[in-house]
């Protein structure tokens, strides 16, 4: 059994978790079952405060149905008139929701797509619901991807009405928030990168030794984390090449993490594209928090690469825990610390750590900055539980 390295992170019972969860075997030899539902409505994907992705979907009971949601992400019932249901006589798959966010797009969208391997595949168009795609055609990576499984635009449906097929074949998500991870899941990403190899775009692209993924440039990062600038100095200045994975096409993401033999990150989505590296790649997981991030054990599981976790957030958070998601997501305090000295000069950067210690003036910076985030984001909580009491009474 593998287990990652942890060495670098702080003495806390939350390193005894990630300890505790890099041990476990994640792999199920299993084919994922398909669940198929007879002159059902599915129901557009509508706003709700108390899922993440909206509630809608297949209009059958949750409870005896579970494959039909994601998680508790997505999916649930509302009031609709019979007058605005669609009649389509055909089959169709159903892929619960596609959203517009890279780490669930990988593990919860892509899981789902097991159905298109071998001889499985009848050729029947695949519905959908989505808050953030407003047509069939999807849009940046989100599209490429799906353009390595050969799904064209012309093959999906998205479900912006309710609508009646005659019969709704639903493939079980093959990794997800059951955090087994089958292998069938494992050969859908493996065509998805062996394709994305092949592309006319990799003959334009030189590969680098050493990256470093930085959300300096990410919007949402900007107004919930603090203090990655000085992270991603420390890496460049260990030659490392800084790259915004956002700005870069899918091709290029898989060329760059394929051909790197070190790969340095925050945790969280951009640690999920692990999925892509090669045997033996070197990855430092910076954690941004000390809670773990369930999805990534089984990724790492599924990984030849070496795997070092390394705390990078104040150890002031360790008694003020944030989560990836939901009220607790942020905002997040990152230094660069001891833990990531320490990891650097193991390494064998001691010389330019000489001279790449904070001065007292930027960790100043990053606290006052910390403390304004930190309202703003008590003040956004203090609207979304507001708007919760307000659903409620409605209800």
């Amino acid at each position: 059994m593998r287990a990652e390295n942890t060495q670098y992170m702080y003495d806390s019972s939350w390193t005894d978790d990630f300890k505790h969860r890099s041990e476990l075997d994640y792999y199920s030899p299993e084919l994922p079952e398909m669940v198929e539902l007879e002159e059902t409505v599915i129901l557009p994907a509508k706003e709700s405060v108390m899922r993440t992705w909206g509630i809608g979907g297949v209009d059958v009971d949750e409870l005896s149905f579970e494959n039909i949601r994601q998680g508790i992400a997505f999916g649930g019932h509302y009031s609709y008139s019979p007058e605005e249901v669609v009649s389509l006589n055909e089959t169709v798959y159903y892929i619960p929701v596609i959203m517009k966010h890279w780490g669930h797009f990988l593990i919860d969208v892509l899981s789902r797509f097991w159905f298109l391997l071998d001889d499985m595949d009848e050729g029947h168009r695949i519905a959908f619901c989505s808050l953030d795609f407003k047509d069939t055609s999807l849009e940046g990576n989100y599209a490429e991807v799906i353009r390595f499984l050969d799904v064209t635009p012309e093959r999906l449906v998205l479900v912006d009405r309710p609508m009646r097929f005659r019969k709704i074949v639903v493939p079980k998500a093959a990794f997800g928030y059951s955090m087994s991870i089958h292998g069938v899941f494992l050969r859908t990403i493996a065509r998805i990168k062996e394709r994305a190899l092949c592309d006319p775009q990799v003959k334009e692209l030189t590969p680098v030794d050493k990256v470093y993924f930085t959300r300096t440039k990410f919007r949402r990062a900007k107004l919930l984390e603090v203090g990655e600038k000085d992270i991603e100095n420390l890496f460049f200045a260990c030659g490392y090449t800084v790259m915004s994975p956002e700005q870069l096409s899918f091709v290029e993401q898989v060329f760059y993490i394929s051909n790197c033999k070190e790969m340095a990150a925050l945790s969280g989505s951009i640690m999920h594209n692990v999925l892509f590296t090669e045997k033996n790649t070197r990855v430092a997981i910076l954690n941004r928090t000390c809670m773990p991030n369930p999805p990534q054990f089984p990724i790492n599981q599924t990984a030849e690469a070496e795997i070092v976790y390394i705390d990078c957030y104040s150890k002031w958070i360790l008694s003020h825990p944030r989560d990836y998601g939901g009220p607790k997501a942020g905002p997040v305090w990152l230094e660069a610390n001891e833990n990531l000295y320490k990891y650097l000069y193991d390494s064998g950067y001691g010389k330019i750590l000489t001279d790449s210690k904070l001065p007292t003036e930027k960790k100043l910076r990053n606290i006052m900055q910390y403390c304004y985030l930190s309202v703003r984001v008590k003040a956004k909580q203090s609207k979304l539980l507001t708007g919760i009491y307000r659903l409620a009474r409605k209800n």
